[in-house]
């Protein structure tokens, strides 16, 4: 355990150094030809804690880990808690011809979790919301007497939520009667049986996108290359709400050698949350110029401006969303919890509309539905004392299937992935500072009607930090 921690601590320290390296210049988040459309591939907006669940998150909570996917979890925060995290994601784009590879890395989230005492709670922090990147060509016959062009598109850039909420838990408690074995009753124990939290998340939009296409001619045609740019920023605000109901469904008490014990519990929890629809503003700004094509570098140099539009404000509509789902849990006498989680997201890419975006390009989009399910072991509680460290270490296991918000031919573009995870304890084992490890294979498209299909392998490495007695870091050291 000794050198493990010396391992998973080196880790972490380089995991804050890359995530903070990753925030501080822009990236490359994606190489999807299909981030040319809409506001880009949208991102899976899943804290490192859910990424071996599919993003099964909205019904759990925990009191180690941020669940920014439901505002009601922050009341069930235990101490202050930072988390961030990282992914290396290996692509693989493929059509009924050819295909190719690539990778990226790029950060998942930086949150700030802080429990407020008297069932109330907080968190803030950033995400990534959705990212742009791409390069595609085609040529085409331009003129009746022959003449071909050659378009080349390329898109860079993204977009950020951030988000600052709140929320505030209320617990009902029961009595229930401890019996021994022979049935004879000794006790009355006090327990949790239910409670229902309510918070709400206040969001902020932001980031830019760089969208180009260049127009290069035939070299005997006469005609001046053409480069086009187009910039979008948008900034805006809006809000989500959501709401956690748990409900002990069974619990059994035993005495035992002068105590009560619990020796099992079930319980199952409800969790929704709701984003509003929103009108975003944004602005943007397009560019048209001649250029001269330089075969040699094979790319064009600007030269005279045709048209410059300066900033043109615009607004999205961007769709509201709905998240639903339950968590099933059971604890046995040998405390050894398991978990079951399923999630079912819904957001109508329909009702999306761009003012400055041409009117027939909105058959493009669709209702996005999917379902995920996850599940989840703990061999012992977490922050259990005398306990190997692979015991508080929590596994899980998850599927995703949905389809996305684009749709070409009326088709919907498909998303079937699977994944793994642990959320190790790295101070040891009755650390409640935990390192997030998670692996996650899918694919999203098909090659059929001359599409591209998109498969992936990521992992995923976060940590959430919790200052707490059990943790070495923050004990005050003691000399003689």
């Amino acid at each position: 355990m000794k050198y493990l921690n010396i391992i998973i601590r080196s880790l972490v320290f380089t995991l804050v150094f890359v995530s903070s390296a990753l925030v501080s210049e822009a990236q490359l988040n994606t190489i999807s030809p299909y981030s040319r459309f809409g506001l880009g591939e949208l991102e899976s907006q899943t804290p490192s804690y859910g990424h071996g669940l599919s993003g099964s998150m909205i019904a759990l909570s925990t009191p180690f880990s941020v669940n920014f996917t439901n505002p009601a979890s922050y009341s069930s925060l235990a101490r202050p808690v930072f988390q961030t995290g990282v992914t290396v994601k290996n692509f693989q784009l493929e059509n009924a011809d050819v295909s190719e590879r690539s990778s990226l890395s790029k950060i998942n989230e930086m949150s700030i979790g802080i429990p407020l005492g008297k069932g109330l709670g907080a968190a803030f922090g950033v995400f990534p919301f959705s990212s742009v990147g791409y390069e595609l060509s085609e040529n085409s016959v331009v003129l009746p007497d022959g003449t071909s062009a050659e378009y080349r598109y390329s898109g860079n850039g993204g977009y950020t939520k951030g988000f600052l909420g709140t929320s505030y838990k209320k617990n009902y408690f029961k009595d229930t009667v401890v019996k021994t074995a022979k049935g004879l009753e000794v006790d009355t124990v006090k327990y949790l049986n239910s409670y229902v939290s309510l918070g709400v998340n206040g969001n902020l939009l932001f980031g830019s996108a760089d969208y180009g296409r260049d127009v290069i001619y035939d070299e005997l045609s006469g005609i001046y290359h053409r480069k086009e740019s187009r910039t979008v920023s948008m900034g805006d605000g809006s809000l989500t709400f959501g709401a956690l109901f748990k409900k002990n469904l069974r619990i059994k008490h035993e005495y035992r050698i002068g105590e009560s014990v619990k020796t099992s519990d079930w319980d199952v929890t409800a969790g929704l949350s709701y984003s509003l629809e929103n009108n975003v503003g944004f602005t943007s700004e397009n560019l048209i110029q001649n250029a001269n094509y330089s075969s040699s570098l094979d790319e064009l140099s600007a030269q005279d401006t045709i048209s410059y539009s300066g900033e043109v404000d615009g607004e999205i509509i961007l769709p509201a969303e709905l998240r639903a789902g339950l968590v099933f849990s059971f604890v046995n006498e040998k405390e050894r919890q398991l978990e079951l989680s399923m999630e079912w997201k819904n957001q109508n890419w329909e009702n999306y509309s761009n003012s400055l975006e041409d009117t027939g390009s909105i058959d493009r989009y669709g209702n996005a539905n999917s379902y995920s399910l996850g599940m989840l072991l703990t061999p012992r509680p977490v922050g259990s004392s005398n306990t190997p460290w692979y015991m508080t270490t929590i596994y899980q296991v998850g599927v995703r299937y949905g389809d996305g918000y684009l749709k070409f031919s009326d088709e919907a573009l498909t998303e079937k992935r699977v994944s793994l995870g642990v959320s190790i304890p790295f101070l040891g084992s009755n650390s409640y500072s935990r390192l997030n490890l998670g692996m996650d294979f899918g694919t999203w498209g098909s090659t059929d009607n001359g599409l591209i299909k998109e498969t992936s392998l990521s992992s995923y490495i976060g940590i959430s930090i919790m200052p707490h007695k059990n943790d070495k870091w923050f004990v005050k050291s003691k000399y003689r």
